[in-house]
C-alpha cells in the first residue's frame, strides 16, 4: 500500500481520535491491575505462563486489536453517513481530513473500510472470547451495533441532544469496564478472601469509569459546538443546535471539568489512588486554560480544527493524570494505597 493510500485510510478513520479508545482501554486495564494486586496477583505483567501474572498480555493485545477495529470502523461509518446526509457540507467545512466531501475519495471507500474493519473486530472478538469466555461476544456485538447506529438509521444517536453522553457512556465508561472485566474474568477468585470482591468491587469499578464518560463526552461536545451551523442545515438536533452555540460551549466545559473533579473526589475517598488528588488537580487547571483559549477563538467551522486539537490536549493531559496516578500507585508507591496498607 502506497504512502498516499495509507494517508487516505488514516483520514477516513480519523486516526488522531483513536487516543480516546486507547485511553479508555489502558485505564480500565490499569484499574484491573490495581484490584488484582489486592488478590495477590500483582507480579509484573507477563504472559499467562506465569502462575500469577498481574496483567495478562495476550488478553490485553486481543482487546486492544478488537477495540481499535471497532473504533476505526465506527469512525468510517460516521464519515460515510455524514457524507450521505450532507452533514459535512463542503461549503462550510474546512477540515482537511474530510476526504469524501473534498473530492479525494468516493463514498464507497469509507463504506468498505468500515465493513472490513468490523469484520476484523469480529475475528478479534472470537479470539478474545476463547481467552475470557463467550460473554464477551454479545457485549462486543452491542458495541458494534451502537457504533453503527450512532450515525445510521432513521434516528441516529448523534442527531439527538444526548449524543455526547451516549458516546461517552459507551466509548468512555463502557470500554473502561469491558477492559477491566477482560482482565478480571475468571481470575479474581484465585486465592481471594471471600469478602475481597463482589458488589463493592463492581461498584467501585463503575465509579472509576465515570471520569472517562465525562472526558469522552467533552470531546463530542466541543465537536458539536463547532458544527452548530452545519448540523442545523443537516437537520440534526444536537444540544448545541437546540440550545445555542454558547450553551454547547458551556456543556463542553462542564463535562471536561467534571472529568477532573470527579477524579479528585474518587481519589479523596480512595476509590482511585490518593496520589490522583495532585495529578487530577493539574489536569483541572490545564482544562481551564485550554477552554479559555477556545473561548477566545470562538466555536465555528473555521476554528474547529484548532479547538479539536485543544480538547484532545485536554484529554491527553487528563489521561496522563489518571494513568499516572494508577501507575505510580501500582509500581512505585504502593504504600499510598490505603487498601494495601491494611
Amino acid at each position: 500500500m502506497s504512502t498516499y493510500r495509507i494517508k487516505q485510510l488514516l483520514a477516513v478513520v480519523e486516526i488522531r481520535t483513536k487516543l480516546v479508545s486507547i485511553s479508555s482501554f489502558l485505564l480500565g486495564t490499569l484499574f484491573a491491575w490495581r484490584y488484582l494486586s489486592e488478590e495477590g496477583l500483582d507480579s509484573p505483567p507477563l504472559m499467562s505462563g506465569n502462575p500469577s501474572p498481574g496483567i495478562l498480555l495476550e488478553r490485553a493485545i486481543s482487546m486492544l486489536f478488537a477495540t481499535l477495529c471497532v473504533d476505526m470502523g465506527t469512525t468510517a461509518w460516521n464519515t460515510y453517513f455524514d457524507y450521505l446526509r450532507g452533514t459535512d457540507d463542503p461549503r462550510i467545512n474546512r477540515e482537511p481530513d474530510k476526504v469524501l466531501i473534498h473530492g479525494e475519495l468516493p463514498p464507497s471507500y469509507a463504506f468498505w473500510t468500515a465493513f472490513w474493519l468490523y469484520m476484523l473486530a469480529m475475528v478479534g472478538g472470537i479470539v478474545l472470547s476463547i481467552q475470557v469466555g463467550f460473554w464477551i461476544l454479545p457485549v462486543g456485538a452491542l458495541c458494534m451495533a451502537v457504533g453503527f447506529l450512532y450515525n445510521a438509521g432513521p434516528l441516529p444517536i448523534s442527531h439527538t441532544p444526548v449524543g455526547e453522553l451516549f458516546a461517552g457512556g459507551f466509548l468512555g465508561s463502557g470500554l473502561f469496564l469491558i477492559s477491566c472485566g477482560v482482565q478480571v474474568a475468571g481470575r479474581i477468585h484465585l486465592g481471594a478472601p471471600s469478602n475481597a470482591w463482589g458488589a463493592k468491587g463492581w461498584t467501585e469499578m463503575v465509579l472509576a469509569s465515570l471520569p472517562s464518560l465525562f472526558a469522552v463526552a467533552a470531546i463530542l461536545a466541543v465537536n458539536n459546538a463547532c458544527d452548530t451551523e452545519g448540523d442545523r442545515m443537516a437537520g440534526r438536533k444536537t444540544f448545541a443546535v437546540l440550545f445555542g452555540k454558547f450553551s454547547g460551549e458551556i456543556l463542553a466545559l462542564v463535562l471536561a471539568v467534571l472529568a477532573s473533579i470527579v477524579g479528585i473526589a474518587l481519589s479523596w475517598i480512595a476509590v482511585l489512588p490518593q496520589f490522583g488528588i495532585y495529578t487530577f488537580s493539574i489536569s483541572f487547571l490545564f482544562t481551564l486554560y485550554q477552554f479559555y483559549r477556545m473561548h477566545q477563538r470562538g466555536f465555528s467551522h473555521s476554528t474547529k480544527s484548532r479547538n479539536m486539537k485543544s480538547i484532545l490536549r485536554v484529554f491527553g493531559v487528563w489521561s496522563l493524570a489518571y494513568g499516572g496516578a494508577l501507575l505510580v500507585n501500582n509500581c512505585l508507591l504502593p504504600s499510598l494505597d490505603p487498601r494495601k496498607a491494611l
